[in-house]
């Protein structure tokens, strides 16, 4: 089960946060702390009066999370496409499936922002009687300073594995780097697009064929995707 966009943006938040918080531990004067057997007093600090607040650990977090965005952000500051917009690119229906669902939104902290919009379609039971279900998910992390290309560490790897049982494999898809996914034996899978190095776009479903996921995927305008702002 994928995490959700919320789950992923504040996991993305919680790790810089912990990352600058252990780049900047110091001991109550604001100063790095004094190697192990080291009993020398603060000289810094005269006799009798009490250290400076810990706060100074959190204003540097804080600063450090600011210079990682603008850093991956080439000095700009990015803004996520209105989610809104996300959600008009969803397919109103796919091959043999309606749109039971749908639903989008914003999510931000500490100056990072996601935007997502997905939908759940639902199929007739196959030959095989399992039920359809596929999943439409999109993205848009550029409001995290260049993050995207993390989270999608396939992005920037060549993947080609196949079994008994399945496969994955990076691709293209309209020219967007994708991954594909698929497990025979559970009828599982899923295709994951970075459009634009932007957006991810993520087709996932059970019950389904691998061609029933590149189908729904082909009732996406990637181009328009990768464009939306």
């Amino acid at each position: 089960m994928l995490a959700s966009p919320t789950s992923l943006s504040m996991c993305l938040v919680s790790c810089l946060v912990i990352s600058a918080l252990g780049c900047t531990r110091s001991d109550s004067s604001g100063k790095p702390e004094a190697a192990e057997g080291d009993a020398r007093p603060n000289a810094t600090t005269p006799a009798g009066e009490d250290a400076p607040a810990s706060g100074d650990a959190n204003a540097a977090a804080n600063a450090a999370l600011k210079a990682l965005s603008e850093a991956t952000g080439d000095g700009k500051k990015a803004v996520s496409v209105d989610h809104r917009k996300l959600k008009a690119l969803l397919p109103e229906t796919l091959p043999g499936m309606k749109r039971s669902s749908a639903k989008s939104e914003k999510t931000g902290a500490v100056g990072f922002t996601v935007s997502f919009a997905e939908a759940e379609y639902d199929g007739e039971a196959g030959a095989g009687g399992d039920s359809k279900h596929v999943q439409i998910r999109m993205t848009d992390m550029s409001g995290t300073g260049g993050l995207q290309g993390i989270a999608a560490g396939w992005a920037m790897a060549e993947i080609d594995s196949e079994s008994d049982d399945g496969h994955e494999k990076t691709t293209t898809y309209s020219g967007h780097k994708a991954i594909e996914r698929y497990t025979k034996s559970s009828k599982h899978g899923e295709i994951q697009v970075l459009a634009g190095s932007r957006i991810m776009v993520e087709v996932s479903g059970n019950g389904v064929a691998m061609d029933d996921l590149k189908a729904a995927l082909g009732k996406i305008d990637l181009g328009k995707v990768a464009a939306a702002q």
